[in-house]
């Protein structure tokens, strides 16, 4: 049991640090100033239609 809560340890430490780099700064921020909608479709990258 010690050691599965050593390996736990270990894996949230990493998370944590995986985090510090590759995480967003989104504290206080809207959603939609964090990341695009998924609804959001830019001008000319739709389907073609004819």
């Amino acid at each position: 049991m010690f050691i599965a809560y050593l390996l736990s340890a270990a894996l949230m430490i990493f998370a944590a640090i995986v985090e510090i780099f590759l995480g967003v700064k989104a504290e206080g921020q809207s959603l939609e100033s964090v990341a695009r909608p998924l609804t959001a479709v830019e001008r000319g990258a739709g389907p073609a239609t004819a």
